[in-house]
């Protein structure tokens, strides 16, 4: 006890030296530890850092310090990414459905007009952003990147038959759930989709070296025939590509009914069957404008 009592004893003594010592050699040289005060300005304390050859930056820190500013972000964000055909059919994990997240970062007011410069990955994909200055003042704010949003396919198909038919601009406005498309004569407010658009070019295959060039009419017709005759659960339809034919066919072994269809096309490749569901070949090909349509495959699997 008499030792651990003497040791702390010392100690304090020893501090207590030491203090006194660097206050004194401050005192003796002020004009290399403070910035004398100035019309407007008060007298700042300098760092020194001569012996490791880096600036003073106490000056600059002092004088910027209102123009740094906290900006706050909130995001919808998935544990993992959903599969293509979750977007479709609804989410069938619970940790790919969005889930609100908060995020934050640092800024600074670069333009007298409240221009913040910050990292990109703190308001990127950010729905709400909040900045709070130095004198805890909050204000919302905005970013600057591209916007975007995931209409719906019925109010999709309505916007495409309505700018055929108007004249004149059309003025859209949207928020995180809501869009709204303002025309001369009509108004069309609808509910957006949730979540991100789904990466379609992770599934499509790339370098496929297979080419078949089929009338897109003739092949639409085809494939609405078959298709009856397919099961009403699924719509499956096969595909048989050889020697400048196509041949679609379908069944259904509930009901012990099949159909098959073949037609010419230009395929010089090697034999291949490949299935399809047929209401999503049929979408796409109306949705496409051209007399003729290109498949490039690259085996049965993709």
């Amino acid at each position: 006890m008499k030792r651990n009592l003497t040791l702390l004893l010392l100690s304090v003594l020893l501090s207590t030296v030491a203090a006194t010592l660097i206050s004194g050699y401050i005192n003796f040289n002020p004009d290399k530890y403070f910035i004398p005060a100035q019309e407007g300005v008060p007298s700042i304390r300098k760092v020194v850092l001569e012996h490791q050859n880096f600036p003073d930056f106490t000056y600059a820190a002092e004088n910027c310090v209102d123009g740094v500013v906290f900006v706050k972000v909130v995001k919808r964000e998935k544990n993992r990414e959903a599969s293509i055909l979750e977007h479709f059919f609804g989410y069938g994990s619970p940790y790919s459905v969005p889930r609100e997240s908060i995020g934050s970062g640092s800024g600074v007011i670069i333009s007298p007009d409240g221009y913040i410069a910050t990292n990109n990955h703190v308001v990127a994909n950010g729905e709400q952003i909040e900045v709070t200055l130095n004198d805890n003042k909050t204000y919302k704010a905005k970013g600057d990147e591209r916007a975007a949003f995931i209409l719906p396919k019925k109010p999709a198909t309505l916007l495409k038959n309505l700018l055929s038919k108007e004249q004149g601009d059309l003025h859209i406005g949207f928020d995180s759930r809501n869009a709204k498309f303002e025309f001369e004569g009509y108004n069309m407010t609808c509910r957006l989709i949730e979540g991100r658009y789904p990466n379609y070019n992770s599934v499509i295959p790339q370098n496929n070296p297979h080419k078949a060039v089929i009338d897109r009419q003739m092949f639409v017709s085809a494939l609405r025939r078959v298709s009856v005759f397919s099961s009403a659960s699924s719509s499956l339809v096969k595909l048989r590509l050889e020697n400048n034919t196509i041949k679609i066919s379908a069944q259904d072994i509930d009901f012990s009914t099949s159909a098959e269809e073949t037609f010419i096309c230009q395929y010089n490749g090697a034999a291949m069957s490949i299935g399809f569901k047929a209401t999503f070949l049929i979408d796409i090909l109306n949705n496409i404008t051209s007399q003729e349509v290109i498949i490039t495959l690259n085996d049965p699997s993709r």
